[in-house]
């Protein structure tokens, strides 16, 4: 989140993510860890609708995942 935050309009971030991304029975995305429960998604893995959150407060122009 504090990456996010403190990014300046000319910034360029990059977030890598090496692992899965999962669909819950309401077809939300959530990017799964190794510990991720899936009877437990939305207390385990994040939600992408928090990245995406993320994504449009920064200040940061370019966002690459």
């Amino acid at each position: 989140e504090t990456f996010f935050e403190n990014a300046e309009s000319e910034d360029i971030l990059l977030l890598f993510f090496a692992g899965h991304g999962v669909v819950d029975d309401e077809g939300q995305l959530y990017l799964a860890a190794r510990d991720t429960v899936p009877e437990e998604m939305a207390a385990t893995a994040l939600p992408r609708s928090f990245l995406i959150r993320l994504f449009r407060r920064s200040a940061a122009r370019h966002i690459f995942v």
